[in-house]
């Protein structure tokens, strides 16, 4: 409830701060496949690569820079019945919020409890996207990076 709180405070404030033109780099499409990039990588279960996609600070709040706990969560979800759609992509200045349709019973508990994934009632999952030259990075959903 905490997340859902702070998601929806942050987006708010976000969303009064967003200017009609898109500031933040790259497109709607290429935050919404970097989202599915990031969770096809969860699914499979590939710890290791989906680590090097968490922002620094998302690593250390999250995780306290442990990548062995992060790989732990990863292989022990049940991502058996975890399904998604990409929905809305919401520009943020310096980064994309990607709602990601689930069902929220689907979910593995340690994407909002460690603060990798924000929630939304209306989607399930809200990701934010960090677009880069050198790909994508995701931003825990409490933190103003």
């Amino acid at each position: 409830m905490l997340w859902n709180l702070r998601l929806f405070a942050m987006g708010m404030a976000l969303l009064s701060l967003t200017a009609c033109n898109s500031d933040a780099p790259g497109t709607p499409d290429d935050a919404a496949s970097a989202a599915s990039d990031f969770l096809s990588l969860l699914v499979e279960r590939n710890a290791d690569e989906a680590w090097t996609h968490l922002t620094p600070a998302t690593r250390s709040v999250a995780y306290d820079d442990d990548q062995t706990a992060f790989a732990e969560d990863v292989q022990a979800a049940d991502w058996s019945t975890f399904e998604w759609e990409i929905g809305q992509v919401t520009d943020y200045e310096i980064s994309w919020g990607v709602n990601v349709i689930v069902e929220d019973q689907a979910v593995p508990s340690f994407l909002y409890q460690e603060g990798v994934a924000g929630t939304s009632e209306q989607f399930g999952v809200v990701l934010l996207v960090q677009l880069t030259d050198a790909g994508y990075m995701i931003a825990g959903p409490a933190l103003d990076e």
